[in-house]
């Protein structure tokens, strides 16, 4: 768990001095949504523990949406290949998926993977499932490719159901709508 600690908070020192010292400073209008609404996100829990009685810790998992910030406009100067990215996800969800089932059946307790509950480690577990659905598109030409990710993303929906968290179940609901309605390429075979 300090390990985790330490090398987050590397992250997102390196980061910050990054965004100092080096970062690009324009703007796209979506990029100033994006970190303002992380903004939003650390500011209403502080403002709601001043009304009510808060943990320090609760305080903690809001804040690291604005240590996001810095990292995000590091990742964002970096150029990195978006289909090496995208397999990057797709290798995730497999390790994180596998991860689950391991936990499931070799833990007595909870599915909590590398992060502090349940929830946070299915909630990553799905994202990482979900995105690599979506990545098969971009790797029409490699059959090979498109299966690994359709496998990973299985694998990483299973790790997320073990994990128990059914309250993001609305999310794969539309996002099923959203690929059926869109006739997106990664539902072709």
């Amino acid at each position: 768990d300090n390990f985790y600690n330490v090398v987050a908070l590397l992250l997102v020192i390196l980061s910050i001095y990054y965004t100092i010292f080096y970062a690009k400073r324009s703007f796209h209008r979506h990029e100033f949504i994006l970190i303002f609404s992380y903004v939003l996100i650390l500011i209403y829990p502080f403002y709601s523990s001043l009304t009510h009685q808060s943990s320090l810790a609760e305080i903690d998992n809001y804040l690291r949406f604005l240590f996001v910030i810095p990292v995000y406009i590091t990742l964002r100067d970096m150029n990195i290949s978006l289909k090496l990215f995208l397999l990057s996800i797709g290798l995730a969800s497999l390790l994180s998926g596998t991860l689950a089932i391991f936990q499931y059946l070799y833990i007595n307790g909870p599915i909590v993977g590398y992060s502090s509950s349940s929830s946070v480690f299915g909630a990553i577990v799905l994202f990482f499932s979900l995105t690599s659905v979506v990545s098969t598109a971009y790797f029409d030409k490699n059959k090979f490719i498109q299966y690994f990710l359709y496998v990973s993303s299985s694998i990483g929906i299973i790790g997320w159901m073990l994990t128990g968290q059914r309250g993001l179940i609305l999310l794969i609901i539309f996002f099923g709508f959203f690929l059926f309605f869109t006739k997106s390429k990664c539902l072709l075979w």
